[in-house]
């Protein structure tokens, strides 16, 4: 038998302009006994991931027996991954730019925070460069995030070092003893093992393996 554990009736038309339902997020985590955590893509509405009523471009908190969410980050474009740490408070999210600008974000559950999208991001629109802007007063895309009053990445893929990239699923490498997590890779083709600090919010070192493959997703046996 199934049953609907979370259902909403929010909906984004087809026929908005670059309508994109490949950006979804969908990742879902067990947070406790309690809760699971989902991200949501903004299948390219620009108004939505800033929208506090909206679902969409966000963390989300939902209560395994009603139903029932919160948000615990928003401002997001398309979050593939998340992964808890040892540090029950923080999460991190493994989340597709435009052209350049995957990050990797820490997320405080405890804190609803906003990551900025699609106001800042160190990507671009397709068909745009680094240094021109979007032209789009909904997603201007600015080339920072804490001049704006957002929470910057802990770390971020610029396109002019990576090119095609697609940043998917996170994974803890369990077998190191601090916080090192595996990152896989779509049309980049490599697979990440990336050394985070948690107190000082940024990444130690990252290791590049390259694999020559598309990874959607990481399990760990």
């Amino acid at each position: 038998e199934f049953k609907y554990l979370f259902k909403n009736n929010e909906c984004i038309s087809r026929n908005i302009e670059n309508y994109n339902a490949a950006r979804t997020g969908g990742k879902l985590l067990n947070l406790d006994d309690n809760y699971l955590a989902l991200t949501t893509g903004d299948i390219s509405d620009f108004t939505k991931p800033q929208d506090k009523e909206s679902i969409f471009g966000k963390v989300l908190k939902i209560n395994k027996s009603t139903g029932k969410y919160e948000l615990i980050s928003y401002g997001h474009r398309n979050s593939q991954g998340l992964i808890k740490t040892k540090n029950e408070n923080l999460l991190i999210s493994t989340e597709h730019g435009p052209k350049g600008g995957d990050e990797i974000n820490l997320i405080d559950i405890n804190k609803l925070e906003n990551f900025g999208w699609p106001i800042s991001s160190y990507g671009f629109p397709y068909g745009g460069s680094q240094n021109e802007p979007s032209g789009n007063p909904d997603a201007p895309m600015f080339n920072s995030h804490e001049e704006y009053g957002f929470k910057e990445p802990i770390y971020t893929f610029y396109y002019e070092f990576t090119g095609r990239h697609g940043i998917s699923d996170i994974e803890i490498n369990h077998f190191k003893e601090n916080d090192v997590f595996f990152v896989a890779v779509l049309a980049g083709n490599v697979l990440y093992e990336v050394d985070v600090n948690l107190e000082n919010e940024d990444v130690n070192k990252i290791q590049t393996y390259r694999t020559n493959e598309r990874i959607r997703d990481i399990e760990f046996d």
